[in-house]
């Protein structure tokens, strides 16, 4: 089974003395899905939520450091997360994971809220070439890697960093998507909106059922706010180097 374990703000807050780690404080989702630790399936940061694993995901060979990773199989095998409530209606989110597709320009969801096609967030690379960041609050709006293989390889480890901010004005200021810690051009549709669908009561899922990711993810972890370039770039360090 993937195991997961807590992040600990008060460890990773001890002697850093930098501004760059001030995006500790806003984490409120994280699943490591480490099949190494023993200590439980899921855990968010208020601790009062689990995950549920649907259709044996497995955990895979070893990222760095003799962690593991989940490995979800293309088909059905997910987790579902439950209902994060601070995704929903909110006016900025910072989504970030490690991800290793088997192959590229599939169909594979990496994660899903939704009620419907038309109010959603999803994450998910396309068998167009195409990586889809969508908002949808009732049409299709998204912000896409155009030709995600420019950035991302197959059977290769990346580091993915979503951040919406509806603060901000314009598509470019409101989603912003970093691969390995440098921002990447997206193509967009629609506009992205303000704040986030009302997404309430409906579960989230790492994978999507018959869409599930094709692949191994870790370190999952979701921000309630969104993390300037230079936070990311240190959210990215310390997970590289497992300091979460």
């Amino acid at each position: 089974m993937i195991l997961t374990r807590a992040l600990s703000k008060g460890n990773l807050d001890s002697g850093l003395g930098n501004l760059d780690a001030d995006w500790i404080r806003s984490v409120v989702g994280y699943w490591d899905l480490n099949g190494n630790d023993p200590n439980g399936l899921a855990h968010d940061q208020a601790g009062d939520m689990h995950g549920t694993l649907v259709n044996a995901p497995t955990y895979a060979a070893s990222l760095l450091d003799g962690r593991q990773a989940g490995e979800l199989n293309g088909n059905d095998a997910h987790v579902n997360v439950g209902d994060l409530t601070y995704l929903n209606v909110v006016s900025q989110f910072t989504i970030a994971f490690w991800m290793n597709q088997d192959v590229l320009d599939q169909q594979d969801y990496i994660f899903d809220k939704r009620v419907d096609d038309n109010n959603r967030i999803s994450i998910a690379p396309w068998n167009n070439g195409a990586m889809y960041f969508v908002f949808n609050t009732g049409g299709g709006i998204n912000g896409r890697i155009l030709f995600y293989s420019t950035v991302i390889s197959a059977n290769s480890w990346h580091h993915v960093a979503v951040v919406f901010d509806g603060t901000q004005t314009g598509n470019a200021n409101r989603l912003v998507v970093y691969v390995d810690s440098a921002p990447v051009a997206l193509i967009f549709t629609g506009t992205i909106p303000a704040v986030t669908p009302d997404l309430s009561s409906e579960d989230a899922m790492i994978g999507l059922d018959a869409l599930s990711f094709d692949g191994k993810l870790f370190d999952f972890i979701i921000c309630n706010a969104a993390l300037s370039a230079r936070q990311a770039r240190n959210l990215y360090w310390r997970s590289l180097h497992g300091e979460l």
